[in-house]
Order: structure tokens, then C-alpha cells, then sequence
């Protein structure tokens, strides 16, 4: 039977389940999620070849990928990988305003993000199945166009010669389960994302019993915090959602809710 391997950032990896969830419980495969908040499309190649390295994709193996912002700086360090999300992130713990003043520049992050994505593209062709972007591939995370020289677009031209066109769709959302001020889309955003973008792609289309599933979860989940007028407490959430996933009701969730670190996991000698 075939495996689904899953990369991106936090929009195919959070703390609730995401499109990846869904497409893993939907089509009952089993699912190796690599997404990684706050990673970028060069950690998301280097995790393509790790997954590789530890699982050994075959032939019959299945890849999906949601490509992130093009401006994010990824690193591995002290056994893990140090995600921040975009460089002009202010919430970053990383002050990166004096290394984009001594170092960033537009067409940098062009050539590593399309080198990363083509590169992905010619090794692992026969095992793509789906890929798309959760941002529109030259602008940063303020929506802002990065560059419209006429040096930036031959740069651009040049690469993107090398790829069939990847979709990209809006993934950032206002307020999931109507309360908190997040980003990300809550599981229902995701299904919405999975039934209307990624499966029409694939001609697939999803089970009556998935989307009875994710809406089970979305109650449950909208449930415990409406019980709470000023409810905005993650740290309360994560346990609930980990409490949920154990239990009998939705125990055969928990399956497609994990992350994978096989370069955290190494036995050290």
C-alpha cells in the first residue's frame, strides 16, 4: 500500500488538523506530515530529503507539498530546525532587521526558493502528487510585490521556464472558530481548502463520512471555547485538542495528526 508524505509550514502542520489531515484520513493512507511551522520552501526540500533518507520513497509513494513565503530564512541548529516564519516578521524571536540591512535581498530569495522547488520537481516527479502555494510566489508575507524590475523578471522568467505552473491559493484566515485573532485556518477552513482546490485538481472528491468528521471536530472544538466568552488561550487548547484525539470519539484522528523529525529522533552514539 502506498504512503502519503506531506511537507510545508504551519498551514500543513498546527496544532489542529490541516488539509494534510484530512487528505490522509480521507483516502486511509498512511501519512508522514513533515510540515513545520514557520519553515520556509528551502527547509521544506531539505525535509523532502530527509523523509526520503528515513523512509526510502518507492515507486508507489505519494508526495504532496503546500510551498510557502519566499522570504523566510530557515537553519538547523542544535539538533532541530529553527523556524521564524518570514524575515520581516516582527514576532520573530530573531531580530533580523541589521541581517536584511548587511544581507537580504529580493532576487536572493528568488534564486534559493526556485532552485529549492525545481529541484524538488526533478527528483521526485514520479511521486508528486499535488503541490500549490499558500502565498502568491513573488510577493512577501504583507502582500507587498516584491520586485517588478526588468532585471528580477528575467531572473524569474529563467526559473519558472523550468516548472509547470504551480496554483496558489490564499491559506491566511482572520479569526478560526470565530474568536481567535490566528491566521490559520480552523479544520473546516482546511476542508473547504481540500474540497473546492486541492481535489478538484485530483479529481477526487471527498467522503460523506470525512466531512461529517471534521464538522464532529469543528463542534466539539467550537464548543469548548464558546463556554468561555474571552476564551484566547492556546495553551488550554492544545491540551483540549490532545485530549480530544485520545479520546474513543476521535481516537482514529490522532493517526493523522503527527509530525515527523527524523533528524531530531537520530541515536546519538
Amino acid at each position: 500500500m502506498s504512503r502519503l508524505f506531506t511537507f510545508g509550514c504551519s498551514f500543513t502542520q498546527y496544532m489542529w488538523p490541516t488539509w494534510a489531515t484530512i487528505v490522509g484520513y480521507d483516502l486511509q493512507k498512511e501519512l508522514f506530515n513533515f510540515g513545520l511551522a514557520g519553515l520556509g520552501n528551502v527547509g521544506i526540500y531539505h525535509r523532502i530529503i530527509e523523509a526520503d533518507i528515513k523512509y526510502k520513497f518507492t515507486p508507489e509513494d505519494k508526495i504532496m507539498i503546500l510551498w510557502t513565503s519566499f522570504s523566510r530564512e530557515d537553519r538547523f541548529s542544535n539538533g532541530h530546525w529553527e523556524t521564524c516564519g518570514s524575515v520581516f516578521n516582527d514576532g520573530s524571536k530573531y531580530n533580523y532587521r541589521r541581517w536584511i540591512k548587511d544581507h537580504w535581498s529580493m532576487q536572493n530569495d528568488l534564486v534559493k526558493n526556485m532552485t529549492a522547488i525545481i529541484s524538488v520537481n526533478k527528483m521526485y516527479k514520479d511521486n508528486i502528487m499535488w503541490q500549490g502555494h499558500s502565498f502568491a510566489p513573488h510577493v512577501n508575507e504583507a502582500n507587498n510585490i516584491y520586485d517588478d524590475s526588468k532585471e528580477y523578471n528575467a531572473i524569474k522568467n529563467f526559473y519558472e521556464s523550468q516548472l509547470d505552473e504551480i496554483p496558489w491559493e490564499i491559506f491566511e484566515t482572520v479569526k478560526p472558530f470565530k474568536k481567535f485573532q490566528d491566521s490559520h485556518p480552523d479544520p473546516l477552513g482546511h476542508l473547504d481548502k481540500v474540497q473546492n482546490w486541492i481535489y478538484p485538481a485530483l479529481d477526487l472528491q471527498l467522503k460523506d463520512s470525512t466531512i461529517a468528521e471534521f464538522h464532529k471536530l469543528q463542534r466539539s472544538v467550537q464548543e469548548y471555547i464558546d463556554r468561555d466568552n474571552n476564551f484566547n488561550d492556546y495553551d488550554k487548547l492544545y491540551k483540549r485538542l490532545q485530549e480530544l484525539f485520545q479520546s474513543p470519539r476521535f481516537q482514529p484522528l490522532s493517526e493523522y495528526h503527527k509530525v515527523r523529525h527524523p533528524l531530531e529522533d537520530l541515536e546519538l552514539a
